[in-house]
């Protein structure tokens, strides 16, 4: 995760080449703050679209993780050690984006459940197991 963590905003340094510029440019010409709004809630989208991209789409790709989880030798799989399928990973990743961070509970449950599962790959049907050779 912490690995992921500084490779996603590298993935994010193009969209961020085009959205900053128009913000600013915005601002600074007073444009109507619906206008803003639009650029914001297109920004988020843009956003929320490469994430599902960078973790949903890795996730589920024949290599079965982030380049993070590659890293470390990890994989995501199902409960029988297989790929899992794009809609389920993305289920994962909105689980726990929305559920698993608050107060780290979610990733904190993995220490006391039996396949030493978060939240969000309980609710996912998920596991994540060492890479296989």
């Amino acid at each position: 995760m912490v690995l992921d963590g500084f490779i996603f905003p590298l993935v994010l340094l193009p969209l961020l080449f085009v959205v900053v510029p128009a913000v600013l440019l915005l601002i600074k010409y007073n444009y109507s703050s619906t206008l803003l709004l639009l650029v914001y809630v297109l920004s988020g989208l843009a956003i929320f679209l490469t994430a599902i991209w960078y973790f949903a789409k890795l996730e589920a790709s024949p290599k079965m993780g982030t380049y993070g989880k590659r890293i470390m030798g990890i994989q995501t799989t199902d409960l029988n050690g297989q790929r899992i399928t794009l809609m389920t990973a993305i289920v994962r990743m909105i689980v726990k984006n929305a559920l698993s961070g608050f107060l780290m509970i979610g990733y904190l449950m993995a220490a006391f459940t039996a396949k030493k599962q978060a939240l969000h790959d309980i609710l996912a049907g998920t596991i994540v197991t060492k890479r296989r050779p």
